[in-house]
């Protein structure tokens, strides 16, 4: 509703997202700015072959990331099933060396860790 303030564009009828080549009569192409603008800034960049899914996997990373529980990354990408979700989550580089760090200090004794000396920490 903010937006459509901003816009110029208050009719209820208006496009929230209008083309400006047509002068608000119809919506914005995504496919259009997909292709002539959000493509070539990656492609410059040297990352190719981005879509639109591409955004929805980053931001689902990014929320399981950030801590948010699936059922909440869900909600956010609009899933009606989980098992779709979890598609689209992927474990980053470092989230997947930390998980492995601990999961060797938690099943390792201490005195057999690289550097370390002393007893095994009681679990």
């Amino acid at each position: 509703m903010e937006w459509r303030t901003q816009s110029g564009r208050t009719q209820p009828s208006d496009f929230v997202f209008p083309s400006h080549r047509y002068g608000g009569r119809k919506g914005l192409d995504l496919a259009a700015v997909l292709t002539r603008k959000v493509r070539p800034a990656f492609e410059k960049v040297g990352v190719p072959g981005v879509g639109w899914h591409t955004f929805r996997h980053t931001v689902g990373t990014l929320l399981a990331e950030l801590g948010e529980h699936q059922l909440t990354i869900r909600y956010y990408l609009r899933h009606s099933n989980l098992s779709v979700t979890n598609k689209y989550l992927q474990a980053a580089s470092k989230t997947r060396r930390d998980a492995q760090t601990r999961l060797i200090k938690a099943i390792l004794p201490v005195r057999l860790l690289p550097g370390k000396t002393g007893e095994p920490v009681a679990p």
